[in-house]
C-alpha cells in the first residue's frame, strides 16, 4: 500500500470513529478553489425548523443555480453566484466574509462576520458582530452591522429525491443574521474618515435598534455523509423598515447526490465515506443474494452495447435485469423485473475501484428502468451492479 493509500486510510478511520460527535469538519466540509457546483431552484419553501420529511418527487425543478469557488488574492477564496461575489478568508479553521459585491453595492468588512467555523458538533452555536460600508449605485455611502449566529443540531431529516431516492442521517445547521442598513449620501459617515467610535459594540447594537432599515436572513443547510456541500439549503431573506416587513424573498436549493460525487475535484476522504455506506446498505439489504451473472464485453465503440442481449432467461420468471449503454444517448439503462416493494440497487464503479455513483429505491410494481447519465464521466472502464432480491447483475463497458 502506497504511502498516501495508508494517510487516507488513518484519516479516514479517525472521521468515521469522530462522526458521531462532529457533524461538519473543514477537511470534509469547506469550499475549495475550483469547486463549481450546480444547485436546482425548487419551487417552494420548507419550514426545517418544522419539517423532517423532505418529498421532492412531485415537486417542480428549475434550472441550475450556478455557484463556483476560486482562489483570490492572498490565498483568499471567492465565491461567485449569479452576479454576486463574495471574497471569504481563513482564520484557524473559521472562514470570515471581508467583501462582498453585486450590481449597484459594494462592501468591505471592516470587523468580518463569520461565515462557517470547524468543526460543527450538536447543539454548538457560534455568535457575534459585523460591521461592513462601502458604496451603493456609485455615488451613496452604505453601511451594514448586526448581529449573526451559527449552530447545528441532528433532527432526524429525510429528503426523498426527485429520482425517489432516500437520504437520510442528515446534519443540519442554521444562519441567522440580524443586521441594520444604513445609506446616505454623506461620506462623512465612513470609518475611513476617522469616525472608530462606530465599530463598537454599542455602537453596533445601537444601530441595530435604531436604524431605519433592518434585514433579515435565515438560511438552512442540510449535509449528508460523504458530501461537501449541503444536499438541501433554504434562503429566506426579509427586509423590516420600522419592524415591519416591507419585501421578502426565499429560495430552496437542492444538490443532487450525482453532481457532487463528479463535478467537484478528487476527493479522497468523502469518497471512502460513500463507498463504506454503500457497501453497508448493501450488507444489510441484500446479504440473501443467490445468483451472480456477469458480463465482460469490450469494443471499439465508445460504449458497450448490449440493446438485444437478454440476460433474463436463467433467473426464472420472477426476476430479471436487462443492461445496456449508448453513445447515443450518452446513458446507461437498466430495464429489471421483481417483486413490487422489494429494493432495487445500482453501483457504478470505475477501474481503479472508486464508487463513482449509487442509488437504491423501492420497486413500485413487478418492472422499472433506472437510468443513468454518463456524458461527464472521463475515458476509461467501468462496472455497474445491480442487485435484485435474489439476485445480483454485473455489466462492464468502456467509455473512449
Amino acid at each position: 500500500m502506497k504511502k498516501k493509500d495508508i494517510f487516507i486510510f488513518i484519516m479516514f478511520a479517525c472521521y468515521m470513529c469522530s462522526w458521531a460527535n462532529t457533524f461538519i469538519t473543514k477537511d470534509l466540509n469547506a469550499p475549495r478553489p475550483g469547486d463549481k457546483i450546480n444547485l436546482h431552484k425548487i419551487q417552494r419553501w420548507f419550514n426545517l425548523n418544522d419539517t423532517t420529511v423532505i418529498d421532492l418527487t412531485t415537486i417542480k425543478i428549475d434550472n441550475d443555480y450556478k455557484i463556483s469557488y476560486n482562489e483570490y488574492k492572498d490565498s483568499s477564496l471567492i465565491c461567485t453566484q449569479n452576479r454576486e461575489a463574495e471574497v471569504f478568508s481563513y482564520s484557524g479553521d473559521t472562514i470570515l466574509l471581508k467583501s462582498h459585491r453585486k450590481p449597484g453595492l459594494t462592501l468591505d468588512y471592516i470587523i468580518p462576520e463569520v461565515a462557517f467555523k470547524f468543526p460543527l458538533s450538536p447543539q454548538e452555536s457560534v455568535s457575534g458582530l459585523f460591521f461592513a460600508e462601502g458604496v451603493r449605485a456609485m455615488r451613496d455611502y452604505a453601511r451594514i452591522s448586526g448581529i449573526y449566529n451559527i449552530s447545528a443540531d441532528y433532527n432526524n431529516f429525510i429528503i426523498i429525491t426527485p429520482e425517489a431516492d432516500t437520504i437520510s442521517n442528515l446534519f443540519h445547521t442554521k444562519y441567522m443574521r440580524h443586521g441594520s442598513t444604513f445609506i446616505d449620501n454623506d461620506f462623512s459617515h465612513s470609518c475611513k474618515w476617522g469616525d472608530s467610535t462606530i465599530l463598537s459594540p454599542d455602537s453596533i447594537m445601537w444601530h441595530l435598534q435604531n436604524d431605519s432599515i433592518t434585514h433579515l436572513i435565515e438560511h438552512h443547510r442540510l449535509y449528508a455523509r460523504g458530501y461537501r456541500y449541503p444536499i438541501l439549503e433554504t434562503r429566506l431573506h426579509k427586509v423590516l423598515y420600522f419592524g415591519e416587513t416591507v419585501d421578502s424573498s426565499f429560495v430552496t436549493l437542492y444538490c443532487d447526490k450525482e453532481s457532487q460525487s463528479h463535478d467537484l475535484a478528487s476527493d479522497p476522504l468523502n469518497e471512502q465515506i460513500r463507498l463504506s455506506d454503500a457497501e453497508i446498505s448493501f450488507r444489510n439489504n441484500f446479504n440473501n443474494i443467490a445468483t451472480t451473472k456477469s458480463r465482460d464485453y469490450s469494443s471499439q465503440q465508445s460504449f458497450m452495447r448490449n440493446d438485444n442481449d437478454d440476460i433474463s432467461s436463467s433467473f426464472g420468471s420472477n426476476e430479471s435485469c436487462r443492461i445496456s449503454a449508448t453513445d447515443v444517448y450518452d446513458a446507461i439503462n437498466i430495464s429489471y423485473t421483481t417483486q413490487p416493494e422489494s429494493i432495487v440497487a445500482v453501483t457504478l464503479h470505475n477501474s481503479a475501484g472508486a464508487l463513482m455513483w449509487h442509488t437504491n429505491k423501492v420497486a413500485v410494481d413487478s418492472q422499472g428502468e433506472i437510468t443513468y447519465p454518463t456524458h461527464e464521466l472521463v475515458a476509461g472502464e467501468y462496472l455497474v451492479t445491480v442487485f435484485l432480491k435474489n439476485s445480483q447483475y454485473t455489466f462492464k463497458f468502456i467509455k473512449k
